[in-house]
């Protein structure tokens, strides 16, 4: 496998996961036009799924506490998860995206 490629992935999703684990993607998509886009597309979803389940926050009893703002961290994934779904012209995923259109014209008419 391409260092290049993973490289490639890696810029979309960061560190995580192992170089072995984002070489299986890739050669889970590698018949596809842009297999590092629909590589790091399936491991950005699969990371949504994980953010979208887990806690909201944890503590260790009166030790520490952390809290984390999970719609800030869904919006960044929303955000490139719809880019990568341009990129691969796949829309079965979850990311929703919004066109943006005025409301009301001058006259009231959409």
């Amino acid at each position: 496998m391409a260092s290049a490629e993973v490289e490639a992935v890696r810029d979309w999703v960061g560190t995580e996961p192992s170089t072995t684990t984002i070489e299986a993607f890739l050669d889970r998509f590698a018949t596809k036009s842009t297999p590092t886009a629909w590589a790091a597309l399936s491991i950005l979803r699969r990371r949504r799924r994980d953010v979208a389940v887990g806690p909201e926050s944890w503590a260790v009893d009166g030790d520490y506490r952390e809290t984390r703002n999970l719609t800030a961290t869904l919006a960044a994934l929303d955000l490139d998860i719809a880019r990568l779904e341009r990129i691969t012209g796949d829309t079965t995923g979850t990311a929703k995206v919004l066109d943006s259109a005025p409301i009301c014209a001058t006259g009231g008419e959409r």
